[in-house]
């Protein structure tokens, strides 16, 4: 019977969710049967989660800055299954899983999930996400297709129809069709609500829902039915998806024919906004600097108020153009402290540049962010009465594991100052007018930051 009930429900073995449908249930002979059938569920449902759970602190283990023991992470997968089933954990949960072993806490696990009725209700990636926010509330499991997708948006290299989506009157709306994208190239328009993906309709789908009907892979088709406000009917266009770049280097606003414009009106100050920094950021900078060479800036203003997380190595490689060579901090890791140093590309070395800072930020855009206000050629600012805090220094990044999929945001080192050794700084408000700038450079920075502040960016 055992090897009939495999192979019916072999892809419960598989790290996918598991569940058992009446349809199933009704077909077998007698009661008997149904409790050796979901016995044997609750086995392979087991077994598949503890593969799931020892892969996971393998994972930590070798890349976590503080790695928590195999216990911790079973104790926090049995309080994130009680949290998704509604149910109570059992009595004396940390002590029992702390005194036992591994073997132990396993055969916990089990007979726990053998007790709960709403078990089939529940994923293995819903109790891996519920463990790894349990030992830190960034941390989260993606599955191999989300790895795909967060790895195209860290390489730029997104593949999709170049569209900024949002949310309205229940359908997913058209914010902004990139240029050069396939929306825009089709037709489509700023406010055109998204009604049916190949045929299918929206209605009822939410914004996440609709985002994985556009995904595909790159060459492939779809078909899209948009309807904006102005319309009296909607429309129907055919795209192929491809690698849409999306631009992270950008400016105060497009021309007629999409290109951005970087110049503060009416003076000679340029105005570079950040949306992010990730691995094309550089290269972007540098086409900037290239198309401008010939413009003779009296300084720049960079923004990167909406930049609050990015990845050490993209930080070093923006800090080997903007600054010269040095030291940027020492990364301590698990096994060790190393030193990170930049370059000397040094793009704009006579400019004087006022950069805004963001309010919050991680360990790298901290880090970044602190060596230029340490440097005589920059002025570091932010919005008024920003407030002191502790700045977590800590460095994060996306590491896969053996199932195919990976933990986002896994804490692998901390930033720390050049005479640091503590992985918090007290961060005070990033104050304007602590240098002397350029008396057109200062007038328009604080014009800016005035309509940051007025606008709410920060």
């Amino acid at each position: 019977m055992l090897n009939n009930l495999s192979v019916a429900f072999s892809f419960l073995i598989t790290l996918t969710t598991c569940c058992i449908t009446m349809g199933q249930s009704s077909q077998l002979d007698s009661p008997r049967q149904q409790d050796n059938l979901a016995e044997d569920t609750i086995d392979q449902f087991s077994l598949s989660l503890l593969q799931r759970l020892d892969q996971v602190y393998v994972t930590l283990r070798d890349h976590h800055v503080q790695a928590p023991a195999r216990q911790q992470v079973y104790l926090c997968a049995v309080r994130g299954i009680a949290r998704l089933t509604d149910s109570l954990p059992p009595e004396n949960l940390t002590e029992r899983i702390s005194a036992s072993s591994p073997a132990k806490s396993r055969e916990l696990i089990r007979d726990y999930l053998s007790q709960l009725d709403a078990v089939n209700k529940i994923s293995l990636d819903q109790i891996t996400n519920q463990a790894l926010q349990h030992i830190d509330p960034q941390m989260q499991y993606l599955s191999a297709k989300e790895v795909r997708v967060q790895k195209q948006l860290a390489e730029n290299r997104y593949v999709g129809i170049g569209i900024r989506l949002g949310f309205e009157d229940g359908y997913a709306v058209i914010h902004e069709p990139f240029p050069g994208g396939a929306a825009k190239n089709a037709g489509a328009r700023s406010g055109d609500l998204i009604l049916k993906i190949d045929g299918e309709t929206t209605d009822g789908m939410n914004l996440n829902q609709v985002v994985e009907k556009l995904r595909g892979l790159d060459g492939t088709q779809l078909t899209v039915a948009l309807k904006n406000k102005s319309d009296s009917e909607q429309r129907e266009y055919t795209m192929t998806r491809a690698e849409v770049p999306i631009d992270t280097v950008t400016g105060l606003a497009r021309d007629k024919s999409d290109k951005w414009l970087f110049d503060y009106p009416q003076t000679d100050i340029g105005v570079i906004r950040l949306t992010s920094i990730v691995a094309s950021t550089v290269a972007e900078l540098k086409t900037f600097a290239r198309e401008h060479a010939d413009r003779e800036y009296a300084g720049l203003i960079i923004d990167l108020s909406k930049v609050q997380n990015a990845d050490l190595h993209h930080i070093t490689l923006l800090a080997d153009a903007l600054l010269p060579e040095q030291q940027l901090c020492i990364l301590e890791t698990a096994t060790g402290k190393r030193k990170i140093r930049t370059g000397d590309e040094h793009l704009w070395p006579e400019l004087p540049i006022f950069v805004i800072a963001p309010a919050n930020a991680d360990g790298p855009v901290y880090t970044l962010v602190r060596a230029l206000d340490n440097s005589d050629q920059f002025q570091v600012a932010g919005i008024r009465n920003q407030p002191t805090v502790q700045t977590n220094l800590v460095c994060r990044k996306l590491i896969e594991i053996d199932a195919g999929g990976a933990i986002d945001n896994l804490p692998y080192g901390f930033c720390l100052n050049q005479s640091a050794n503590d992985s918090t700084e007290t961060r005070h408000a990033w104050t304007f007018g602590k240098k002397e700038i350029p008396g057109e450079l200062s007038k328009v920075a604080e014009l800016y930051l005035n309509s940051l502040q007025t606008s709410g960016v920060n």
